[in-house]
């Protein structure tokens, strides 16, 4: 026997009052969400240049490290494709 039954609720009753306290908490939990949605979409000019600030301080070293990726990589690759020098090859006796 549940809580609601024990206080004489029917069982329909008691389903009832529970589906309905269960809805009205999602209700106001998006309330609560959208009103902060909401004070942010009106505060964000506001947060704009501390954004680009940080958004910055977070690609430009990281910006770094990829350009010298993508130059090593294409080193490598020229190296790999270009028809190997004289003296670079291997010795006729090491074939």
């Amino acid at each position: 026997m549940t809580l609601l039954e024990s206080l004489r609720f029917g069982r329909i009753p008691a389903v009832l009052t529970v589906v309905v306290l269960a809805f009205a908490l999602l209700g106001a939990l998006g309330w609560v969400v959208a009103g902060q949605l909401l004070s942010l979409a009106t505060k964000l000019p506001e947060y704009q240049q501390n954004l680009q600030a940080k958004i910055t301080s977070v690609w430009k070293p990281l910006g770094r490290g990829l350009d010298r990726s993508s130059a090593t990589v294409r080193e490598l690759y020229e190296q790999l494709s270009s028809p190997p020098s004289r003296l670079n090859q291997a010795p006729s006796w090491m074939e």
